[in-house]
């Protein structure tokens, strides 16, 4: 009977040690409201002199030839057969992307090795983009690219400035826009008038980095990922405490990018059309010594018109000059490429020229593989080096097919010639049947031939150039954006709201912990 009554005892005791905690604590109620003051405070300087982070974002599709096939405006070209490519891996184009040489040429393109900051009451401030003076450097010494400098701009007035160096011994006066020299370089410093420069500005501190430690800066702090494993679609993120500077950086990053690609696709086209070229120049002095001997022909024998006297056999004869002429162009396709092939033997990075309208093919299809891994030991190389397996399984697939080539192309050859001599030989049976022709009209035939052939070769090569420099123009980008770099109104850190409630916390916590040890001991 009496358990309920000591339980309510107890209770009500528990309460009247709650309160008289309470009220002990109350009594400091001036150490709480110091404790968060100060704390708000200093919430508030470290919010006003703490550089805001500002975050870009941007979406891109890496086009796979075979995810994709080939765009919608490139169909118009299907039928020339240039539209070759192999297909690309996502995670070796994020590795690119990343990759020293393409950020490397953003920094350069940016000039972000080289910055501009505005004094400050505590802290400097950026002023990328609004610098009232903009530094060329003429003649860069390499110390302006593997050693970190500063310098200081006093700007006097519109015609001259003050150069102090970084420990402000060195004060020197200059004029704008002429050509100054300095301990790691020629520069120009040049007066812009930017609407945006503040009027109260005198001087600006000029900041250089090296082009290395930028590389390896960029690298750890931009951030590339593919939407999920099975996209093609990969999202750019930076952060930076100037907003345009991440938002260039990221679109420069993307348009370096496919320009590094562009220029690999359009490697094979340009091997083709200097092989092309090389052929015709060669071409063109045989059809021009067989026009001239054409002409010395009619000449000396004043002839201007032979009439055919046997038109059924004539006709046989002109279908096989048509089969030798067409042979004889395949023969020296094959010829050139086998040439082309031992040639480059010792050089395993050169492609080979593609879309020459070689009937076999098995060796057009093998020149495709073969050119397509070499662009991929090319891409490979940029991310691993030679020891790296991918890499050493690639060069072995390369030896294996240029072995397999040469020896197709000499096959070839050979079936070729055992072709035009047959062809020829049947040329000469046919020739033994005409009665009646006079000698002077199978002499005229034979170099009527030679101009045939050699003409004939000649409108083929300059027809598969003109594709070549279609497919050379119509060469299209790596990557698709989706959404261009874009950067917040508002900072991503420090977070405003957080840091107030946690100095808050902090502001109460602190005295708690201080009045409860000294009523402790």
């Amino acid at each position: 009977m009496n358990q309920p009554y000591n339980s309510n005892n107890m209770d009500v005791d528990d309460t009247i040690n709650i309160r008289a905690e309470i009220e002990n604590y109350l009594m400091y109620w001036k150490w709480f409201v110091l404790g968060v003051f100060v704390s708000l405070v200093s919430a508030f300087l470290y919010l006003r002199y703490t550089p805001s982070q500002y975050s870009a974002k941007s979406v891109v599709l890496i086009k796979e030839s075979k995810k994709g096939g080939i765009s919608a405006e490139m169909k118009a070209f299907e039928d020339l057969g240039i539209l070759g490519g192999s297909t690309n891996n996502i995670d070796n184009e994020i590795e690119i992307i990343k990759s020293r040489k393409i950020i490397g040429e953003v920094i350069k393109k940016l000039k972000l090795n080289i910055s501009y900051f505005s004094p400050g009451r505590v802290i400097e401030t950026e002023v990328y983009r609004n610098s009232p003076i903009l530094v060329e450097f003429i003649n860069k010494d390499s110390l302006l690219f593997d050693k970190d400098t500063s310098f200081t701009i006093g700007l006097i007035d519109s015609q001259k400035f003050e150069l102090i160096s970084e420990d402000g011994e060195f004060k020197k006066e200059y004029f704008f826009n002429k050509k100054t020299e300095i301990n790691f370089g020629s520069l120009k410093v040049r007066r812009l008038n930017n609407k945006k420069n503040s009027a109260n500005t005198k001087n600006i501190r000029v900041q250089i980095k090296s082009i290395n430690s930028l590389i390896d800066y960029y690298q750890k702090i931009v951030s590339i990922s593919p939407v999920n494993k099975n996209s093609s679609v990969i999202n750019l993120s930076l952060k930076g405490t100037v907003k345009n500077k991440v938002v260039d950086f990221l679109n420069e990053l993307v348009f370096i990018y496919n320009k590094d690609a562009i220029s690999d696709k359009s490697q094979v086209s340009k091997k083709t059309k200097d092989f092309i070229d090389e052929r015709l120049e060669i071409i063109g002095e045989d059809l021009s010594n067989i026009n001239n001997k054409l002409k010395n022909f009619k000449t000396k024998n004043n002839i201007t018109n032979v009439e055919a006297e046997s038109t059924l056999i004539l006709k046989t004869l002109s279908e096989n000059n048509t089969k030798i002429v067409e042979t004889t162009i395949q023969l020296n396709l094959v010829r050139a490429l086998n040439k082309e092939l031992i040639n480059n033997s010792s050089n395993e990075e050169s492609f080979l020229a593609t879309n020459l309208g070689l009937e076999d093919q098995s060796i057009a299809q093998t020149i495709i593989t073969y050119n397509t891994l070499i662009s991929d030991r090319n891409r490979l190389l940029r991310t691993a080096s030679k020891l790296n397996p991918q890499v050493i399984n690639v060069l072995e697939q390369i030896r294996g097919l240029k072995s397999s080539l040469n020896q197709s192309l000499k096959n070839s050859e050979k079936s070729l010639e055992l072709t035009l001599k047959n062809l020829k030989a049947e040329d000469s049976k046919i020739k033994s049947r005409i009665s009646g022709v006079p000698l002077q009209e199978l002499q005229l035939h034979d170099i009527r031939l030679q101009q045939e052939i050699t003409s004939g070769l000649y409108s083929y090569l300059l027809r598969k150039k003109e594709e070549t420099d279609i497919s050379l123009a119509v060469t299209v980008a790596n990557a698709k954006i989706i959404d261009k770099a874009y950067g917040g109104e508002f900072p991503v850190s420090p977070k405003k709201n957080i840091i107030y409630l946690a100095a808050l916390l902090l502001g109460v916590l602190v005295p708690f912990v201080i009045i409860y040890l000294i009523n402790l001991f």
